[in-house]
């Protein structure tokens, strides 16, 4: 069966899968580490979450990890990927499209047809009108 994360908290085996808290300092083992659930390792000593959610509130994960190091992760895309599988839907790179330049160029024209602009009239004057049509291409 295919884990739908690749990286989760440890699961409780007893007291030698807790650990003492980077943050807290904690003299009880209140530290759960995270593993990556392919390879059974733990991913880093700081990468975890403190069980003492009133006082410390410690969470560090994976991801923040990853990103804090630049660790361009293969695994995550991976993981993504997986969850993707799981789920029955797996994105597709979809090619760029564009709208020819002479259609966009003929579209700015009618305002006096477009609901919307008629909108924009009732609701601002004529200036902030036009401003707005020329900074966002209002087109028709």
């Amino acid at each position: 069966m295919k884990t739908l994360h690749r990286y989760t908290l440890e699961p409780y085996k007893g007291m030698n899968t807790r650990y003492r808290c980077p943050n807290c300092q904690h003299r009880e083992k209140t530290f759960t580490l995270y593993i990556d659930t392919e390879t059974g390792e733990h991913i880093h000593p700081t990468v975890g979450r403190c069980n003492r959610e009133s006082s410390c509130e410690y969470h560090y994960t994976p991801k923040q990890y990853f990103y804090k190091n630049g660790i361009k992760n293969e695994l995550l895309t991976q993981y993504t990927r997986a969850r993707a599988e799981c789920s029955g839907f797996i994105p597709t790179q979809k090619p760029i499209s564009f709208i020819p330049f002479e259609i966009f160029k003929g579209s700015l024209t009618n305002y006096e047809e477009n609901n919307f602009v008629r909108y924009l009239v009732n609701l601002f004057s004529v200036e902030v009108k036009n401003k707005l049509i020329k900074s966002y291409f209002i087109g028709t």
